[in-house]
């Protein structure tokens, strides 16, 4: 397996390589695998509270991690402030 991303959750190894990843429950060896091209590289803080999050250029899905069924997405991201002095105007810039 070699250039594969192995992420532990909960009682889950999640196994990337890829466009695959993989769920693989190491106390029954179940395992479950999908399709995710046009993602990210799996990385450790994509994981938490059983679930998977993959970041895409079309936003981010949430997996349930034992099972990889969708739990939910965010299509449209936040972008930018076009003018970047958001932080100013929220007065949390630097104090005088």
């Amino acid at each position: 397996m070699i250039g594969a991303t192995l992420v532990r959750s909960r009682d889950t190894v999640l196994i990337r390589a890829g466009d695959d990843l993989v769920a693989l429950d190491p106390a029954t060896r179940a395992t479950r695998a999908i399709a995710v091209p046009g993602t990210r590289p799996l990385r450790p803080h994509h994981v938490a509270h059983g679930a998977v999050w993959l970041v895409g250029d079309d936003g981010l899905t949430s997996l349930d991690a034992a099972t990889l069924e969708v739990r939910g997405r965010f299509r449209k991201g936040p972008v930018p402030s076009q003018d970047g002095d958001a932080i100013s105007r929220l007065g949390l810039g630097t104090s005088p």
